[in-house]
């Protein structure tokens, strides 16, 4: 099953969903899987790859997932292909699922495949201070190489992104108007990310947006 706006939902479990694939007990079938960390670098691991850029697509025109999070604003961040459903099942059953490979997404645009990696404050490599006992909050964007037969990874390079000022911050992403409301949701929805950043800092669209735009930023 490929990933796109069509096949996926952000940031939420919930049962009520429609299948967007049913099969067999036994069946075998490949599911793509898509990062929320997209947005770490879009030219990386965005813009060139159709079924991501849908997902990730934020326009005056709409967005490409209008509903992200249990409550619609915003509030869950993974992004979860499916649901699935197995014939015969039933609510209680306990299902078994062997993952029997996992291959690299490739990007069509680049024939590459890259990957972020967080080193956030909740999480062991902050804590554990990169070994020379500075805990600092960066993001690593690696590239996933094949040779062989065998996959590992290369760092292309990180930033910091709870204080810009100290380091690179970043690829800028594409513009976003700061609050609103979503007109395509099943329900009135207004948010606000006025509050929110990406990589350090605060972007600051303007009235009427646009994805190729250039953002003005300032310090948090």
């Amino acid at each position: 099953m490929v990933a796109n706006n069509e096949t996926i939902h952000w940031g939420y479990v919930y049962e009520g969903l429609e299948p967007r694939m049913v099969i067999n007990s036994g069946d075998t079938v490949e599911i793509e899987m898509i990062t929320h960390h997209a947005g770490d670098d879009p030219d990386k691991m965005i813009n060139g790859d159709p079924g991501i850029e849908s997902i990730y697509k934020w326009t005056e025109e709409g967005m490409g997932v209008p509903t992200r999070g249990a409550s619609g604003k915003g509030d869950g961040v993974h992004i979860l292909t499916g649901p699935i459903a197995v014939c015969g099942a039933e609510p209680g059953d306990v299902l078994q699922v062997d993952i029997l490979s996992l291959e690299p997404r490739v990007n069509p645009a680049t024939g590459k495949t890259y990957g972020s990696n967080a080193a956030a404050w909740w999480g062991y490599q902050f804590r554990a201070g990169f070994l020379d006992g500075d805990k600092r909050e960066v993001v690593t964007i690696y590239e996933v190489i094949e040779e062989d037969g065998e996959y590992y990874i290369v760092p292309d390079y990180q930033f910091r992104f709870s204080n810009a000022a100290a380091g690179y911050d970043g690829p800028i992403s594409a513009c976003a108007i700061t609050e609103g409301s979503i007109p395509d949701a099943t329900t009135n929805i207004e948010w606000s990310n006025v509050n929110n950043t990406y990589s350090g800092r605060k972007y600051l669209a303007p009235k009427v947006s646009s994805c190729g735009a250039k953002c003005t930023t300032q310090e948090c």
